[in-house]
């Protein structure tokens, strides 16, 4: 099968048909200067999932409808079949494609387009014939490399193996007291800063005392953590008086606490995991920590450069829609919003969905409750403000939401 692509800017605009109707051969049309600045996403994109796709650029004088139409019509005539597919393209592409199907006696191709939001084909050009093809999906690595982008470097991932149960213990303790628990995994952070990166902590009192500040007031915090962390099964303590001495039960324990915000990122990648739809998951893929360098700076953007870099808490993909999340155990303020929106733009296209999760913002007060959400509400992003407070089943209506399914 020949695919014909009316070239867009958007990479998932056509993206999409090449993922779904897995062609042989792919003809771009448009203005070949842009394509060929684009091209090399498509390009990676088959050689890695080892696709032998044979790739095309015709260029089109976007200015001339009549160039359009007759190198659109050359395409069709030495091609023995083929699909064309409007989910993109300049609105003079788009004109051509209909006036070239207007009138056929013998119909040598099919016109159609893909619902972004869902991957459904469309039948464009009426003749009841439409080529649906697979499934359509991406990872989230291959969603920022169409979009100009590289992950780095790569943050490991909890295990498959992993279900949220497995830190609800640890989770509960958080939500005693979302506000103090910045503070207490800070103490507790700085503290294991003096001993190794392993599961095993021992810390001779005498010889981090002098280099910590305001050590005895850290001390009885952080012997209180391990206190309620010893009886709900997270750490083995053996501490004594001269001595923090403790075990850590599961690696998974040790990440959560290895960064104040770790253990809502985790949370909310367990969570997203875990959620099904018709009996099989319903994200493709999940990852947390996602650092993303810009490397295209020819998108409409200034003083963007290879040095530019953002990290999404949270990335999920349902298919070749993206879920761009943002995780707050601690304060927020409104660059927050702004940065989400501005991340999940670039690299998710207007097609990206948004959301932040804060584990408690009631303490806020309504007046900047009532602004924020109107705020979040105008750059499209789902808001949480209590995941500290949300059931198994409020966790999963969340991404629902955010996804609008």
């Amino acid at each position: 099968m020949t695919l014909i692509e009316c070239f867009d800017p958007i990479p998932i605009r056509n993206a999409l048909a090449c993922l779904r109707l897995q062609p042989d051969k792919v003809i771009f049309l448009g203005d070949m200067e842009i394509m060929e600045s684009k091209i090399h996403a498509y390009r990676q994109l088959f050689t890695r999932r080892a696709k032998h796709t044979q790739i095309e650029l015709h260029h089109a004088r976007l200015d001339d409808l009549n160039n359009i139409y007759h190198t659109l019509k050359d395409i069709v005539d030495q091609e023995d079949g083929c699909v064309i597919d409007v989910t993109g393209g300049a609105e003079q592409l788009l004109m051509a494609v209909g006036a070239l199907t207007i009138g056929q006696k013998e119909k040598k191709l099919s016109v159609q387009k893909l619902d972004l939001r869902n991957g459904n084909v469309l039948d464009v050009d009426g003749d009841g014939k439409t080529i649906c093809g697979q499934e359509a999906q991406l990872t989230a690595q291959e969603l920022i490399r169409l979009q100009g982008g590289t992950v780095y470097p790569y943050s490991p991932q909890p295990a498959q193996t992993y279900r949220p149960g497995d830190i609800q213990k640890l989770w509960e303790l958080v939500c005693e007291n979302p506000r103090s628990w910045n503070k207490t995994i800070a103490y507790l952070n700085e503290f294991e800063s003096r001993s190794g990166s392993g599961m095993e902590i021992s810390l001779p009192i005498k010889s981090v005392a002098a280099s910590i500040r305001n050590f005895a007031e850290k001390e009885t915090t952080v012997r209180a953590l391990l206190d309620k962390m010893d009886r709900c099964g997270i750490i083995t303590d053996r501490s004594n008086a001269s001595v923090l001495r403790y075990e850590y039960r599961d690696p998974i324990f040790r990440d959560c606490v290895k960064k104040a915000g770790n253990i809502l990122e985790i949370k909310t990648l367990l969570e997203a995991r875990a959620l099904m739809q018709d009996g099989k998951p319903c994200f493709c893929d999940c990852q947390m920590g996602v650092t993303i360098e810009w490397e295209d700076a020819d998108d409409g953007q200034e003083n963007q450069g290879p040095e530019t870099r953002n990290e999404i808490d949270v990335l999920l993909m349902r298919g070749t829609v993206p879920l761009f999340i943002s995780c707050k155990n601690g304060d927020v303020d409104e660059a927050e919003l702004y940065k989400l929106h501005t991340v999940a733009e670039r690299f998710g296209s207007r097609f990206a969905k948004k959301m932040l999760i804060a584990t408690d913002l009631k303490w806020k007060g309504e007046t900047f409750l009532q602004a924020y959400r109107q705020r979040a509400k105008d750059m499209g992003i789902h808001l949480v403000t209590n995941a500290a407070e949300l059931t198994a089943r409020q966790w999963q209506e969340i991404f629902r939401e955010a996804m609008e399914m």
